[in-house]
Formats: structure tokens, C-alpha cells, sequence
């Protein structure tokens, strides 16, 4: 009788100890590897034929260095962030419009002098002094005259409807807009025109003229579309789908909402695929390298 027991035991000591074994076992398998992210999902181990050499590494770079150096650019502009940089900036301006208006007239000096006024206005604009803004744009485009180049003409009636648009004077920002969107057609200038499609978009949107704000914004979707600008599209997808909602039209708004989704994603996975491209590169030192 004894000895039946402890057979039994036995068998279900063994039993319980292969279980646990094979449990380890798959514990052990589920730990992640120590490896980073953009490693770890390489199925294959590199051979030395398919090792990359330096050579290639340096070419990809070079394949890439056109989208780094504007990266670099960009971090390296610097731009009036906060209300006292700009408030510098306007009196460096203003001392800029002073010296340029007691020099001789020029060519040159009178284009200098523009670009100030011009800049005063945009500086005024950042810190919501929409009054002082509007005086230095409406100089600006006072000094253009009727010769000037269509394209500071554009630049000149967009900038002050952006302005009457904030001072609630929306009938004297949709003159300048429109006056911006005929110039446009006839530069065909798409980027631009697609721009103050938008501003009269908002124009509407503001009136709460909802099917005027369906109308612009459906132009700009469409250019966007053509010029394969996904950014601008998105933005006026997802204009399209709250003026949408906001009519009743919820099929239509749900469309549009819907590629406003996909967009993001595309987007999202770009920004994922760009990230661990410029980790792979930052982490090869191409310094010591010498080539004969």
C-alpha cells in the first residue's frame, strides 16, 4: 500500500515539474530582446555582402542631405517668439524707417523702406495691435503704386484683409481678398489662390454663411488635391466636415471627417518611418572618415 503511494507521488511530482518547466520555457521566449526598435523587427542576420559599408551609408546620406539642411535651417532661423523679442524688433524697425526716410531716394532705398513697412505691419499683427497693423499695411500698399509687381500687389491685399478680418470688418476684408484672388488667377499662382480661398472660407464661416464657407472650402480642397498637397487638403477636409455637421449634412461631414483620419495616420507613419531614419544615420560617425 505504501509503496502504491509513493509510485503516485512521484508521477505527480514529475508531472507537476515537467508543467513548470515548459511554463519557464515560455516566459522565457515572451521577454523582449534587447535590441532597439528598428533591429529587432530584422528577421535576417547580416552577412558580410549584406553588411552596410560605409560607402553606402554615406550615400544615403547624401540621398537625404537636401531634406536635413532645410531640418537645420529651419532650427537655425531665428524668429521673434515672445511679445518683448517682437516689441524689439518693431523699434529696431521703426529706427530702420527712419534712417531710410531721411537718405537720398533711391530705387533701392525705396524698396528697402517697403519691406520695413511691410514688416512693421506683420510685427504689429503678431502682438494683436490689429490698428498699428493696418496703418504700416495699407502704407505698404500705398507705396506698391499701380506699377508694382503683381505679386506684392497679392501679398499686399491678403495680409490687410487678414487684419479687417480680425477687426470684425469683414465686408472690407472680403474686397481685399477677392482683390488678392483675381490677382492670383491671373498669375495662376494655385498656392496662393488656395490660401485666400481659405480666408474667404473663415469670412463666411464668421457671417455663419455655411454654404458660402462649403463653397470656398471645396475649391481649396480641389487645389490641394491637384498640387498633391495632403497637408492643405486635410485642413480643408476637415473645414468641409464642420461646415458639414453644422448644415445637418452628416453623411457628408462623416466623409470628410473620415479622410481628415486617414491623412493623420499617413502622417503618423511618415513621422515614424523619418524618426528612425535619422536615429540610424546620427548613430554612424562619419567624422573620422577619409577618402583618397
Amino acid at each position: 500500500m505504501g509503496s502504491k503511494l509513493c509510485s503516485k507521488f512521484r508521477k505527480f511530482k514529475k508531472k507537476v515539474f515537467l508543467k513548470k518547466e515548459k511554463y519557464d520555457r515560455l516566459e522565457e521566449a515572451d521577454k523582449p530582446e534587447d535590441f532597439p526598435p528598428e533591429i529587432s523587427s530584422v528577421t535576417k542576420p547580416l552577412t558580410e555582402s549584406s553588411r552596410p559599408t560605409k560607402r553606402s551609408i554615406v550615400k544615403k546620406e547624401k540621398n537625404n542631405q537636401r531634406d536635413d539642411k532645410e531640418l537645420i535651417k529651419k532650427e537655425e532661423t531665428h524668429e521673434p517668439s515672445t511679445f518683448e523679442d517682437i516689441e524689439s524688433s518693431i523699434v529696431n524697425l521703426l529706427e530702420q524707417l527712419k534712417k531710410v526716410s531721411s537718405a537720398t531716394r533711391t530705387a533701392d532705398k525705396v524698396t528697402e523702406k517697403a519691406e520695413i513697412i511691410n514688416n512693421l505691419g506683420a510685427a504689429y499683427y503678431k502682438i494683436c495691435d490689429f490698428q498699428m497693423s493696418k496703418k504700416y499695411y495699407e502704407m505698404y500698399l500705398k507705396n506698391l503704386g499701380k506699377n508694382a509687381s503683381p505679386f506684392l500687389m497679392q501679398r499686399a491685399h491678403c495680409n490687410i484683409g487678414c487684419v479687417y478680418r480680425r477687426l470684425g470688418d469683414f465686408d472690407q476684408a472680403e474686397e481685399h481678398f477677392q482683390e488678392g484672388l483675381e490677382i492670383s488667377e491671373q498669375l495662376q499662382d494655385m498656392k496662393s489662390k488656395g490660401r485666400l480661398l481659405n480666408n474667404m472660407g473663415n469670412i463666411c464661416e464668421m457671417r455663419k454663411d455655411f454654404e458660402g464657407a462649403i463653397y470656398y472650402h471645396a475649391q481649396r480642397r480641389k487645389i490641394a488635391e491637384t498640387m498633391g498637397d495632403w497637408e492643405t487638403e486635410a485642413k480643408a477636409c476637415a473645414s468641409l466636415g464642420n461646415s458639414y455637421q453644422i448644415t445637418g449634412n452628416l453623411r457628408a461631414s462623416i466623409v470628410f471627417y473620415e479622410r481628415v483620419v486617414i491623412w493623420l495616420k499617413r502622417k503618423y507613419i511618415f513621422e515614424q518611418k523619418e524618426g528612425k531614419r535619422r536615429s540610424i544615420v546620427s548613430s554612424f560617425s562619419l567624422e573620422d572618415e577619409q577618402w583618397v
